[in-house]
């Protein structure tokens, strides 16, 4: 008969005690492992703290660096760009993927002959344009001619690349985005920021311009209804000012849902002055995206993380036309 007893006080062999033993041991090794992590996270976290609490005073700059080449790898691109826009932009507002691909290479070709690679107006025939004027002045056509005859002595022997979406800066991609939106809807607006706003900014473990896109479109849906339209913006501070927003936002132009939308934004901001928020006319969408990331490394020494964010909806919507763009360009390019 089983004894059950017996089978239960029996005893323990060598390696039973050997087994035990290194059971014990494992498990204090675990746990003074899990002791030293938590340790040193709550260290971490400590020193963290307090850079950060640095930041937010201002005792200290953000270690984070700013784009690569955030005013020099496009800056090419943009300056042909900027001399297009008009000309590839139909009645209705909206920029022509095809027009500004066409006349990018146009310019692109005015200022390097090298990479002509479509019949083109010559260089000699620019002189001859600029000779026919001093006869029959025209204003308008002789500042046209020099802005592109300074722009060819500049970039002469220097190609201009055509990068991906991935590797554009802040200052390219805000610019097809802003092309892209609805030319009927899109406002240009500028926020003033609260003390406050900019603390819990630079405290946000997501980043400066993460945390406000974040805050804002959440005020935006409460405001409106439970829509947040599609914006993008830029994080600025110059010598003169403090920490605000520069960007734009496809409310539309009804007066109403206008009124309602610069609420929301003074709600966003943290200040009770009628100045802190501005709705301007859209104009050209270039200009005003090259006026919003004006001091773009500046700030971003200031701030943790990136000074430029945007709604999904505007990074599919110009990332969708710059390939395009792109596509366009590289194709005449080879032809």
């Amino acid at each position: 008969m089983w004894n059950a007893t017996a089978s239960i006080m029996r005893t323990p062999t060598p390696a039973d005690i050997k087994k035990a033993k290194r059971r014990i041991d494992n498990n204090l090794e675990a746990g003074m492992r899990r002791a030293k992590r938590r340790k040193q996270s709550a260290l971490e976290k400590e020193e963290l703290k307090a850079q950060r609490a640095k930041y937010a005073s201002g005792a200290a700059e953000s270690p984070t660096l700013p784009p690569r080449a955030s005013l020099d790898r496009d800056e090419k691109t943009l300056q042909i760009l900027s001399i297009v826009e008009d000309e590839a932009t139909d009645s209705g507002g909206y920029v022509l993927v095809d027009a500004l691909a066409q006349k990018f290479l146009n310019e692109q070709n005015l200022i390097n002959i090298k990479l002509a690679t479509v019949p083109l107006t010559s260089f000699d025939d620019l002189l001859v344009q600029i000779t026919r004027l001093a006869s029959s002045p025209d204003p308008k056509k002789k500042k046209v001619l020099k802005r592109r005859l300074k722009l060819r002595e500049k970039l002469t022997r220097q190609k201009v690349r055509v990068y991906g979406w991935d590797k554009c800066t802040h200052l390219l991609r805000s610019c097809f985005i802003s092309w892209a939106m609805n030319p009927q809807s899109i406002v240009p607006f500028t926020v003033n920021l609260s003390d406050k706003a900019i603390d819990g900014a630079k405290l946000a473990k997501t980043g400066f311009a993460t945390h406000l896109q974040d805050r804002l479109r959440s005020t935006l849906k409460r405001r409106l209804g439970g829509h947040a339209p599609d914006f993008w913006f830029a994080v600025e501070r110059g010598s003169k000012f403090g920490f605000h927003l520069h960007g734009a936002i496809a409310c539309g132009t009804d007066a109403k849902i206008q009124a309602q939308t610069k609420a929301a934004l003074q709600s966003f901001s943290g200040l009770k002055s009628s100045k802190a928020v501005e709705l301007s006319a859209a104009g050209p969408r270039l200009r005003w995206s090259e006026y919003s990331l004006k001091h773009s490394v500046t700030t971003q020494k200031l701030i943790n993380g990136d000074n430029f964010s945007c709604t999904l909806g505007c990074r599919r919507q110009g990332k969708a036309m710059y390939e395009a763009f792109r596509s366009e360009v590289r194709q005449w390019m080879k032809a």
